[in-house]
């Protein structure tokens, strides 16, 4: 389904049968005016606001989805024939007009594209590799993490990557220049899914436990030790999906067959945590950089 702002009648689009887990992942181009499907290698597009349908074209099967990078459509594709050759996946890019794929690599694992266009980032393991795309290259070690790495996610401004591993915790990385060390560290237990806001000022780490789930919001660009904004909802079960608006004022959840919108503040409140014991009173430095509790 497609959604209006203004409350319209919900566009329906694509003729799929019932597959199981097989989802429909969806991505819009560069200036919205086409919709792309992609349903386990079941590619399609449709243009807006016409909603004809350009092309749909088979690929590769497997779980698979699309990445829109400035004009060009990537997909990865989870396939059979490259697990059995030891890999993860297929990474492709299609012809958005005619729907035409080509394979540009084989991949380790799930990952993504970071918004230049330059590169595919994904964990394997403890790794975190990167793939150069024009041309294609073999990977390279871009940081080890402690635990093996769950989901890692490039900001927009495609300066760093977030990765969350099994300890509990995500660690910022630089993507193109050579560190050693996280920018960042982050504490974020029971994560399941990681996401920048538009601008990369924000990032999103959601999650659940005991069968409630939480959503911690980071201010990136306030002081390290900064408290995350925590978002929690407990008449859901179940948390499928986490991404903001392209604004950066909402952040949007989907549970089962339903999407929450949550308004975030601008700027939301910072909370400092970390001393050892009961604060009575505080002071300023007169420039305020400084702060005594």
């Amino acid at each position: 389904q497609v959604r209006h702002r203004d409350g319209r009648e919900p566009i329906v689009l694509g003729d799929y049968p019932s597959g199981g887990f097989q989802i429909v992942c969806p991505a819009f181009s560069s200036n919205g005016d086409v919709l792309f499907l992609d349903r386990w290698g079941d590619v399609s597009a449709y243009s807006f606001p016409e909603r004809r349908e350009l092309w749909r074209t088979r690929s590769a099967e497997g779980f698979s989805y699309p990445m829109v990078r400035g004009s060009s459509l990537y997909t990865f594709t989870a396939s059979s024939t490259a697990q059995a050759d030891g890999v993860a996946g297929l990474l492709q890019r299609w012809v958005p007009d005619r729907g035409t794929p080509h394979l540009v690599g084989v991949v380790e694992g799930s990952g993504g594209v970071d918004p230049s266009g330059r590169f595919y980032i994904c964990p394997r393991g403890r790794d975190l590799l990167v793939h150069d795309l024009k041309p294609w290259s073999g990977p390279r070690l871009r940081a080890r993490h402690p635990k093996d790495i769950e989901w890692a996610e490039t900001s927009p401004d495609g300066r760093m990557v977030a990765a969350w591993d099994a300890s509990g915790d995500v660690r910022l990385w630089p993507l193109q220049s050579p560190s050693r060390q996280p920018l960042r560290v982050l504490s974020s237990r029971d994560t399941g899914t990681l996401a920048f806001g538009p601008a990369g000022r924000r990032l999103a780490a959601a999650g659940g436990q005991n069968q409630r789930w939480l959503i911690r919001v980071w201010d990136l660009t306030a002081p390290p030790g900064t408290e995350p904004l925590v978002i929690r909802r407990n008449d859901q079960t179940f948390l499928n999906f986490v991404t903001f608006d392209p604004t950066g004022r909402w952040l949007v959840t989907t549970h089962v067959s339903e999407a929450a919108f949550w308004p975030l503040r601008d700027p939301a409140p910072l909370v400092l945590a970390g001393h050892g014991s009961l604060i009575q009173s505080l002071a300023f430095t007169p420039h305020g950089l400084l702060l005594s509790a």
